[in-house]
């Protein structure tokens, strides 16, 4: 199992828009292999920062998920619309060690 941890800083004034297309972009993820485990909110530091965690099986996996996701002309659509109110972006890619409860 991997983890994609995505980090988005958001324009100012645009958290809620940002989350509810979120909502509406997860919607296409069911039968892809990726897996949204939560979704967080900074509540001290960076207040326009949200941080996505996802699962996959693995990293041949997620790339096919992404693959399929980008064929479809609806969810690139929002997916543009989500990027514009983007500042910035970091991913990581991660495995569980063996303390973590989600190995």
């Amino acid at each position: 199992m991997i983890y994609v941890q995505d980090n988005y800083i958001i324009q100012q004034g645009k958290m809620v828009a940002f989350n509810e297309l979120g909502k509406k972009l997860m919607k296409f993820a069911p039968g892809t292999g990726i897996k949204l485990i939560g979704a967080w909110w900074t509540t001290v530091g960076n207040l326009n920062e949200e941080t996505y965690l996802f699962a996959s099986e693995n990293t041949g996996q997620w790339e096919k998920g992404v693959a399929t996701l980008l064929q479809n002309e609806k969810f690139v659509a929002l997916f543009n619309k989500w990027l514009e109110m983007m500042v910035s972006f970091n991913r990581k890619m991660m495995v569980a060690t063996s303390v973590s409860p989600l190995k």
